[in-house]
């Protein structure tokens, strides 16, 4: 089994390595022009280096590699980028999150402490940004690490799913972990019971689909396989497709005759249902939501009542995460945000930002726009909904009860925080999304109405009503768990701050 997914991650590599890069305005493809260097760092990878080597990259595999050598191998790997070069960096064995950062963990670590794990492993992030500052223009890495549960466990960790990245500009990475407490060693990464290594050979042995899309589909097909226990994180910051195949088709004919360039190549890189992606460096980080029709309401509440059928016909983006002080604090530095608003000492940076009312969201998601020329705005309460349900029809996304350290709220743990948390600090719904239950109580364009009765059945938002006051959904860190249903409404007078409210962009694609 190792060899047959050895031998179908090797032909992985070989199609990415030699995909053209689809460039816009009628340019010819073009091969990329810098030197090829690949770093492997795991165990039965022997058949993956063989073909990298007549691919042309100098390529280094470590098998088993203690604290030593995988930092001499990745100082090494770094220092032969270049300006141009394309880089390829995997790694199949343990990872640790600490804060909002990514250890690889060697195979001689121990457990002890977070101090102890930091000194041992080497930060994902850090090893991306170097290749960066070293102008390496595409990096491409891939982490399998779901039996990561026994090494979190040795160190006294909480459990978590992996950290955001922060990427540069032409990076395209997928991370497989899990948040269960699963045993098995460092080899035993994508075995036969993990379904991620031959899920991304089968999306990425499909015809015409960029990287981008095969690691997307990857990413749902593992989410939908394992029930939510691993939701493969995909994060690109290219800026041109890497198609799969070698040759990309010319458009099919148009209505009047004959396509276009232009034609052909907006739809190629038309986002697709579970990509992620940014707008700029500071914009938050968005997840494509799929078109569909969900019951939105319940019967627990009237207020959620009567329970209606919503058709969204077309697929938006949304924010992976709720917005953050630091995305805040960006839009003060340019003079566009209020720059007085208060944390309550609990932190900021990616703390959600807190205390700001609907009319100031408003601000931001104008300022948002203005700056990327894209249109950036509060989702709808209908959008909001259908994306934290994400497919399921249970209270929350993950069952029928809270249960224990599954989201920020004030009986959603035994020790609860009673404080805003660092978003993404709990496992995404199947969309991808963090935090929708708990954290922060979260804005939506609606104007309030106390039920549904005559509520839009489009998707669109509620724009009838008593528009003074506006709808919050998800509930917060101060709330019982009750207010988290994923059909929980509340209401809030729209100019007024309270220290439990923030919110999380919408825009259209």
């Amino acid at each position: 089994m190792r060899k047959r997914l050895a031998t179908g991650l090797a032909l992985l590599l070989l199609l990415v390595i030699s995909a053209t890069v689809h460039v816009r305005a009628q340019q010819p493809p073009s091969a990329d022009s810098g030197s090829r260097i690949a770093l492997l760092l795991g165990n039965d990878l022997q058949g993956i280096g063989a073909q990298l080597g007549r691919l042309g990259f100098a390529t280094t595999m470590i098998e088993n590699a203690d604290k030593r050598r995988m930092a001499e191998a990745v100082r090494s790997f770094v220092a032969k980028a270049r300006n141009g070069s394309t880089t390829l960096f995997l790694f199949r064995g343990a990872m640790l999150r600490l804060g909002q950062s990514n250890i690889l963990l060697p195979s001689d670590a121990r457990g002890g402490s977070e101090e102890a794990a930091r000194s041992a492993g080497i930060d994902l992030n850090a090893i991306e940004s170097d290749l960066s500052r070293r102008g390496a223009s595409i990096k491409i890495i891939i982490v399998d690490a779901p039996r990561s549960g026994a090494v979190v466990e040795a160190f006294g960790l909480p459990h978590g799913p992996p950290a955001a990245l922060e990427l540069h500009e032409g990076t395209l990475a997928i991370v497989n972990a899990s948040t269960d407490s699963q045993k098995g060693s460092q080899g035993a990464a994508g075995d036969a019971a993990d379904p991620f290594l031959p899920e991304l050979q089968r999306q990425t042995a499909i015809a015409n689909v960029t990287l981008e899309q095969a690691f997307a589909k990857t990413r749902n097909a593992v989410a939908k396989a394992t029930a939510g226990r691993q939701v493969p994180l995909v994060s690109s910051s290219l800026l041109s497709d890497f198609y799969i195949t070698a040759n990309v088709p010319a458009a099919a004919p148009s209505s009047s005759g004959a396509a276009t360039d232009a034609d052909a190549t907006a739809k190629a890189a038309a986002p697709q249902a579970g990509e992620t992606f940014r707008d700029c460096d500071t914009c938050p980080e968005l997840v494509v939501v799929p078109s569909g029709e969900f019951a939105m309401g319940s019967t627990d509440s009237e207020f959620e009542k009567p329970q209606h059928r919503v058709t969204l016909a077309k697929p938006f983006a949304v924010g992976r995460y709720e917005v953050t002080f630091a995305q805040w604090d960006a839009c003060a530095a340019a003079k566009a945000c209020r720059a007085d608003i208060d944390d309550h000492g609990f932190g900021r940076a990616d703390r959600p930002v807190i205390d700001v009312s609907w009319d100031e969201a408003q601000v931001f998601v104008k300022w948002l726009s203005s700056q990327t020329k894209q249109a950036y705005r509060l989702p709808s309460e209908a959008e909001w909904e259908y994306a934290a349900r994400a497919g399921s029809r249970s209270v929350f996304p993950w069952g029928a009860a809270a249960g224990n350290a599954k989201a920020n709220c004030d009986d959603c743990s035994s020790n609860p925080s009673r404080t805003t948390l660092p978003v993404g600090s709990f496992r995404p719904n199947a969309f991808g999304l963090f935090d929708t239950a708990g954290n922060a109580a979260e804005w939506v364009d609606d104007c309030w109405n106390g039920s549904y009765r005559s509520a839009p059945s489009d998707g669109s938002s509620w724009r009838t009503g008593q528009c003074q006051m506006r709808v919050l959904r998800g509930g917060a860190f101060a709330n019982k768990a009750n207010a988290a249903r994923s059909s929980a409404r509340f209401r809030y007078d729209r100019d007024v701050r309270y220290y439990t409210n923030g919110f999380r962009v919408a825009r259209d694609l």
